[in-house]
């Protein structure tokens, strides 16, 4: 999986790289080859009350799915990327063929 990360109005810095794809790979890593790239766009903005808010928007290409886009905006960056990379767990969930859903199902029953 390739994974771009930038930002705007954020200081994209080494340790929050780290986390953000500690976090996606934590999440996503059972997708496997199947996500080509994985993009995540943080943003600094300032809140409807003058306080900054952060935006993640992360956008999925796969072999398996049309692309998918999701936005969260949370009063922390890393709360807008953790329930961000859920939006996306859940949307592949949804969206895997059949056959890749009970292979993965297996797989995870297994491990229990």
């Amino acid at each position: 999986m390739k994974l771009q990360i930038s930002g705007t109005g954020i200081a994209v810095t080494p340790e929050l790289r780290r986390r953000i794809r500690r976090r996606v790979d934590f999440a996503l890593g059972r997708f496997g080859g199947g996500i080509k790239t994985l993009s995540v766009r943080l943003k600094g903005e300032a809140g409807p009350r003058g306080g900054l808010d952060h935006q993640c928007e992360i956008r999925v290409k796969t072999a398996f799915t049309e692309p998918i886009v999701v936005r969260d905006l949370q009063e922390d960056v890393e709360s807008a990327t953790a329930l961000a990379v859920d939006k996306v767990q859940r949307a592949l969930e949804r969206q895997l063929p059949m056959k890749e859903r009970s292979h993965h199902e297996r797989v995870q029953t297994s491990r229990l």
